[in-house]
């Protein structure tokens, strides 16, 4: 098989039943990447904090929602996230894309569809970082380090971190003490503001799937949403 990325060597995460990702585990190493996987989302989150960044491919069934897009993207070890999915109507590709998502590959995988999502991915983590680069320096954070600045964000003090996260105050506080020297700033407020810049890089990024979101809604999708 030809090599088409030039990535040889590098991983690459699945999260999902096997069997449903085969296929794409098999395109990926031909491609040059080395395919891990995962067999549930959880496994994957639970992993997450010892795994080097890479991009992932989450299998999902549309009529069980988007699941854990949104905790899986906000992971440092994701770089990126593509969805493989049976059927791929609006409301779902529309949730999918808020919540992180790349792009959408509706089953059976289809070797120049999924290179078209790497490459869509990369160019969207290349484009937020030369944009904002604070946006950058907050892929540096260690996910616990990201847990505390998710906390900060939502108003939470020290203690209520720790108690929501059953680790100690003093832990809470070398946390943050880290996280701000990562980031670069002096201030919680300039934490803060980078935090919120990722969040909104995140959900209103333009992406691959953006503009064919409209050429989705085919006859039988249209006929499917007069019976909803």
């Amino acid at each position: 098989m030809r090599q088409a990325i030039g990535y040889t060597g590098e991983r690459f995460y699945l999260v999902g039943p096997q069997p449903l990702l085969h296929e794409a585990s098999v395109m990926l190493a031909g491609l040059g990447f080395r395919p891990r996987h995962f067999e549930t989302a959880a496994a994957f989150l639970n992993a997450a904090a010892r795994l080097t960044a890479a991009g992932v491919l989450i299998a999902l069934d549309p009529d069980q929602g988007t699941g854990d897009i949104a905790t899986i993207a906000a992971r440092k070890a994701a770089q990126f996230v593509i969805v493989q999915t049976a059927t791929a109507d609006v409301p779902f590709t529309v949730a999918a894309v808020h919540q992180g998502a790349v792009d959408i590959l509706v089953q059976p995988c289809h070797r120049d569809a999924l290179i078209q999502a790497i490459r869509a991915g990369r160019q969207q983590r290349a484009a937020l970082s030369a944009h904002n680069p604070g946006v950058s320096r907050f892929h540096r954070l260690s996910d616990r380090e990201r847990d505390v600045l998710d906390g900060l964000a939502a108003g939470l003090t020290n203690k209520a971190i720790a108690l929501d996260l059953g680790i100690s105050h003093r832990t809470v506080e070398v946390h943050r003490a880290r996280l701000m020297r990562k980031l670069g700033v002096a201030s919680l407020p300039e934490a803060l503001e980078i935090a919120f810049s990722h969040r909104r890089s995140r959900h209103g990024a333009p992406c691959r799937m953006a503009g064919q979101i409209a050429s989705l809604d085919s006859p039988p999708l249209a006929e499917r949403s007069k019976v909803h």
